[in-house]
């Protein structure tokens, strides 16, 4: 499986070691802020339907939002190389063990985690439509009935 893919590397050219070097400009924020230095404080900041971030969510909304949104980016993005009955187990248990984690974490903790997620769905979308994206998928699947053979 590991050759498979160094030789679609090779093929479309590109460098794994090189591309985790190089940051997406919509990412940039999500990795920066954070770690910028800067202390945000969310205490008493507004935003829609809750008054304070640092406090949980009181309708239950962003957590939800984050496991739904987790649960879809887990199966957006294909995972070649993973056994498929591991694959199904991590695309459910995943997203329920961090919502279970995050139900009563601060609001903007959730809010950052389901946001992040939104953008990933939508750059795993736009890669979906590539001829490598296209690929890696068929890849995984001709792996799936390999093993289940």
């Amino acid at each position: 499986m590991n050759e498979e893919i160094s030789a679609l590397y090779k093929k479309e050219g590109v460098n794994p070691a090189v591309g985790a070097a190089h940051a997406d400009p919509v990412s940039v924020p999500d990795c920066l802020l954070p770690h910028a230095g800067i202390a945000l404080d969310l205490r008493h900041a507004h935003w829609l339907w809750i008054s304070d971030l640092s406090a949980r969510d009181p309708y239950f909304i962003l957590p939800i939002l984050m496991v739904a949104s987790m649960f879809l980016v887990q199966r957006m993005t294909p995972q070649a190389g993973m056994d498929p009955s591991q694959q199904k187990m991590m695309n459910w248990m995943m997203p329920i063990m961090m919502g279970f984690l995050f139900f009563n974490f601060a609001a903007g903790l959730n809010l950052y985690y389901a946001e992040t997620n939104l953008i990933s769905m939508a750059q795993q979308a736009i890669m979906n439509r590539t001829s490598l994206g296209r690929e890696m998928r068929e890849m995984m699947e001709k792996r799936a009935r390999k093993k289940s053979s």
